[in-house]
């Protein structure tokens, strides 16, 4: 094994002498991949991993080497993770040494009994929810399912090799399988299940409760400074060795600031996980139903684009027909017209009828005499040219009248489509 994790593989002969590569085939097959050693070298934990620093990186579709997270205080640490202790850190001692001195001597012992009690729940519930394991109890005895006698439905994880719950998940951050998974939380460094997701809300709605009590501070000593600057600058003397009025209101306007941008994520967070806490629904599950209504949404966009497009075709081509019939019958073809020719055509043909009708009819054949015979014809002296035969006579065909021609010759006229426009 490699010093960045990788395994070794030896395909074909490329060591060893002529002897070691001789022997049976099952010995050259199981000498084909040389086995990593009994106990590896463990490449070194760095102390922090996210941006700006690079995580370990493992070979392809060997992510499961990564060592199993046992609890959010399991190095590497996360960048989120340090930075919330430092803004714990930060309000808290901006509580105990501005705000809290700025006070009147009764609410600045209410601030610090306030703040004392908000900060044991917070550190303490954030405690618990990052120092407990997570991980479903089934990975714990690989090949066995240990809720085969309760009867819950189970799942085997390829990477775990172990029977778990079927709300179970495998996070690939902290390379275990997470009993109810609700989502991997950078901030503790841990992912947040079934047991610890009770320490994870109250980390939530106590720190909502600390950032409130301390906009509503900041927010009545601003206010303080104009409305009684008199009495705020005598405690700011006493207290706060003369800080100046105006340093004073910077401070605490940058403290209001980040107070109310931090009260804001952590509002629309527990107001999301309230929700989800309603519909018994956990964060995984609310990702999965999204990515589904999102690709809903998107067909039924489709669609509508495609009915939008039909609906354009069929309009466009209800006006080239309304255009074409505006020409028509700007060029004097109306329906009209189209009637009186049609009449006039079938008059021409009934005459054209009768007149080929009037003609008597031929005599029947059993009436009719029988053709002369034809004389027999000499034939030519020696000689002499041979006689060309007679041209038979012409057959009288009775002609239609003119106005049959003349009505024909209109019908034949009206079948032409006039020109456009």
């Amino acid at each position: 094994m490699g010093q960045n994790g990788e395994v070794a593989v030896d395909v074909g002969g490329g060591g060893g002498n002529a002897e070691d590569k001789r022997g049976s085939g099952s010995a050259s097959a199981a000498s084909a991949v040389a086995c990593p050693p009994a106990d590896p070298q463990k490449p070194p934990v760095p102390l922090l991993h996210g941006f700006p620093f690079r995580r370990r990186v493992y070979p392809a579709n060997a992510w499961k080497l990564a060592p199993r997270r046992k609890h959010g205080f399991h190095r590497p640490w996360h960048l989120l993770q340090v930075l919330s202790w430092l803004l714990f850190l930060f309000f808290f001692l901006v509580l105990l040494l501005i705000l809290a001195p700025a006070l009147p001597l009764t609410w600045e012992y209410v601030t610090y009994a306030v703040v004392g009690v908000g900060y044991v729940i917070m550190i303490g519930s954030n405690y618990k929810a990052a120092i407990t394991d997570p991980g479903d109890p089934g990975i714990d005895q690989p090949n066995v399912n240990i809720y085969r006698d309760d009867g819950v439905p189970t799942a085997k994880c390829g990477v775990c090799d172990a029977f778990i719950r079927y709300e179970s998940k495998h996070c690939k951050s902290c390379n275990k399988c997470i009993a109810d998974f609700d989502h991997h939380c950078k901030w503790l460094n841990s992912c947040v299940g079934a047991k610890n997701y009770p320490y994870f809300y109250t980390f939530l709605t106590g720190t909502l409760a600390m950032m409130s009590y301390l906009l509503a501070l900041c927010i009545y000593l601003f206010q303080e400074s104009y409305a009684g600057e008199d009495r705020l600058a005598r405690r700011l003397d006493e207290r706060l060795n003369g800080m100046p009025m105006t340093n004073f209101r910077a401070a605490v306007g940058v403290i209001f600031f980040l107070g109310f941008v931090t009260e804001g994520l952590l509002l629309q967070l527990t107001h999301f996980h309230w929700q989800l806490h309603d519909r018994r629904q956990t964060t995984y599950e609310w990702i999965l139903y999204d990515r589904k209504a999102m690709t809903r949404r998107n067909v039924l966009s489709a669609l509508r684009a495609m009915t939008a497009e039909a609906a354009v075709e069929a309009a466009d081509d209800a006006e080239d027909g309304a255009q074409e019939m505006d020409a028509m019958q700007r060029s004097g073809y109306s329906t009209a017209t189209t009637d009186t020719t049609a009449t006039r055509s079938t008059a021409a043909t009934d005459d054209l009828n009768r007149s080929l009708n009037s003609q008597p009819p031929p005599p029947p054949l059993e009436d009719a005499a029988p053709p002369p015979e034809a004389p027999m014809e000499e034939p030519p002296a020696a000689g002499q040219p041979p006689t060309p035969p007679a041209d038979p006579p012409p057959v009288a065909v009775a002609s239609p009248s003119s106005d049959a021609l003349s009505l024909a010759s209109d019908t034949r006229k009206s079948r032409r489509k006039p020109p456009l426009g």
